[in-house]
């Protein structure tokens, strides 16, 4: 009689997550609690008085006074949840208001809001690549999770251009000129590295190869144009996009996602999006917060000024004690570190002992090898603050790297 072995399924991902500690790629939490009126300084890991260096709240909308007695209120409207589905009680006058501002936002027919940017773009780029006939799809080579994620759900075939490469995608696209329908997606910026996406020039094949564009304007919304919604506002080529995704969870400061475009466009992610149908949907008094956040970071430019100010900055004093940085023309600052382990001890080392919070990226997020502290600001960042993380890092970087 064959004895049959019993595969042993926890010493399994024991020893999965032993080797991802041992190359030093293992994500530690960090318990972060915020306040209201003290931010950008937070108790971190029990420690007082730590300065939030890593945060996607670039504009520190999360706690402005503003967006959050809106929350209160529309809980008190309306409670806590949705209660059902978009399509089953969970469209509420906040969800069809939000979606009203956020096409407006970017100059389009309609949008369509999701509970994350990620959700957004796994739902739009599957359904659109599903349902386009004899679609081939165009993918920047450093596109976030999200977009690689939707590429794959919807089973159709793909290329991947070197990053910001046009010359590449070019012959890619080319090579696939007889194709029925293709799709280019890439980003605005470029979060791991702060790299801006060659936008005019990518609209430009897209209009030479009929193709169609979605672009990923998630680190952009909030902070780049005159009323904040993306690079393509600040270059003036947004009508030139097709489609387009965003986050609330950034520069607006609360959560969720979005895509805008052609109503028929948005209509069929809307329809044919699982993503979309099958969840509950956003809590209304997150959308009402958010209505209220984007309606700041439009009239209140100062909010964008500030943060820029500190940003120019930070980066100056970063050059002047030579700590390598990317060099690049967003609001991204990335210290280069290049040793994963050595990366996440400067991060603790700073944390434990300089009450400053700047998190270690490493693989997966981004290659081997090109590990790096990833900064980002906020207008209320002190210019004492920003010398404080200067001065650590200084002195932090010579007795650990």
């Amino acid at each position: 009689m064959k004895t049959s072995t019993r595969f042993d399924y926890t010493k399994f991902f024991e020893e999965q997550i032993y080797d991802t500690k041992q190359k030093g790629n293992y994500r530690v939490f960090k318990n972060v609690v915020k306040k209201t009126g003290e931010y950008p300084v937070v108790k971190c890991n029990d420690i007082d008085g730590v300065i939030n260096f890593t945060g996607n709240d670039y504009l520190a909308l999360s706690t402005h006074p503003e967006v959050v007695n809106e929350a209160v209120k529309a809980t008190t409207e309306m409670g806590v949840g949705a209660g059902g589905t978009r399509n089953i009680s969970g469209t509420s006058p906040y969800h069809n208001q939000l979606e009203k501002v956020v096409a407006d936002l970017h100059h389009k027919e309609r949008g369509a809001i999701f509970n994350s940017a990620y959700l957004a773009n796994v739902a739009a780029i599957s359904v659109l690549a599903k349902h386009l006939p004899n679609c081939v799809i165009f993918s920047d080579a450093l596109n976030h999770a999200s977009i690689i994620e939707g590429i794959k759900l919807s089973g159709a075939p793909k290329e991947i251009f070197r990053h910001n490469d046009v010359s590449h995608l070019r012959e890619l696209l080319e090579k696939h000129k007889d194709a029925t329908t293709k799709l280019i997606v890439f980003e605005s910026v470029y979060s791991m590295h702060g790299t801006i996406g060659k936008i005019d020039d990518i609209i430009a094949l897209a209009k030479e190869y009929d193709a169609l564009t979605y672009l990923d304007e998630v680190h952009a919304n909030g902070i780049y144009g005159d009323s904040g919604s993306g690079v393509t506002e600040l270059q003036g080529n947004v009508e030139d996009i097709d489609i387009i995704s965003g986050t609330f969870a950034k520069g607006y400061g609360t959560v969720g996602g979005y895509v805008v475009g052609r109503d028929a466009i948005i209509d069929a992610i809307r329809s044919f999006g699982a993503g979309f149908i099958f969840t509950t949907s956003m809590p209304p008094m997150i959308a009402a917060a958010t209505i209220k956040a984007i309606e700041i970071s439009r009239e209140k430019k100062t909010l964008r000024d500030a943060f820029y100010s500190n940003v120019g900055y930070l980066k100056e004093k970063l050059e002047e004690r030579d700590i390598e940085i990317v060099q690049n023309k967003s609001h991204i600052v990335c210290v280069m570190i290049r040793d994963s382990k050595k990366c996440l001890a400067l991060s603790d080392h700073l944390l434990n002992n300089e009450k400053i919070y700047v998190q270690s990226i490493n693989y997966p997020t981004v290659a081997s090898g090109e590990e790096l502290l990833r900064i980002t600001l906020t207008p209320l960042h002190t210019i004492y603050q920003l010398d404080r993380l200067v001065d650590a890092l200084s002195k932090s970087l010579k007795e650990i790297v």
